[in-house]
């Protein structure tokens, strides 16, 4: 069952649970695919399974935050923070100090809001926002997520175009 958390004029956010994840991790591994390589791999439907069923065995330490078009219901972006059980030795080159730290890992992160540019970008601002606001709420959290260079430079123009006259 998913939960409406806000509802805007291009599309609507909700937090989803397990009835909601197969067609989540779908559209975040189609998307991703499509984004990076221009096609879907012949395997994609193992991908798909396996990838469900690892954040099914983690879905009580996650938030999961999904975007629907609202004429369409279909949708156009996701993300999701989970709380890292592991071991902070488990995160190389950290320079940090993780010791009594609660972490998170954000992750499954895409958007596809063909047509709505701008409301494309505030989708992906609001998004990340989101999973930081609950990650931040305890003072002693730090989140990390891996970034390729195509987000990263994503990041560099959302986060540069708030100084552009």
């Amino acid at each position: 069952m998913e939960t409406l958390i806000r509802t805007l004029p291009e599309y609507s956010l909700y937090k989803i649970d397990a009835g909601e994840l197969n067609d989540t991790i779908r559209f975040v591994v189609e998307t991703n695919y499509l984004r990076h390589q221009g096609e879907l791999p012949p395997d994609i439907e193992k991908e798909i399974e396996e990838i469900c069923e690892k954040e099914q065995s983690h879905l009580e330490q996650s938030f999961f935050l999904v975007a629907k078009e609202n004429t369409t219901k279909k949708i156009i972006g996701s993300i999701r923070i989970a709380q890292w059980n592991g071991t902070a030795k488990q995160i190389q080159e950290c320079p940090l100090s993780l010791e009594n730290r609660h972490l998170f890992h954000i992750g499954r992160l895409a958007v596809s809001a063909k047509g709505m540019r701008r409301a494309s970008v505030i989708l992906f601002k609001e998004l990340i926002t989101r999973v930081l606001n609950i990650a931040y709420s305890n003072i002693n959290s730090i989140v990390f997520a891996e970034l390729d260079r195509k987000l990263g430079s994503t990041i560099f123009r959302v986060e540069s175009s708030k100084f552009a006259a």
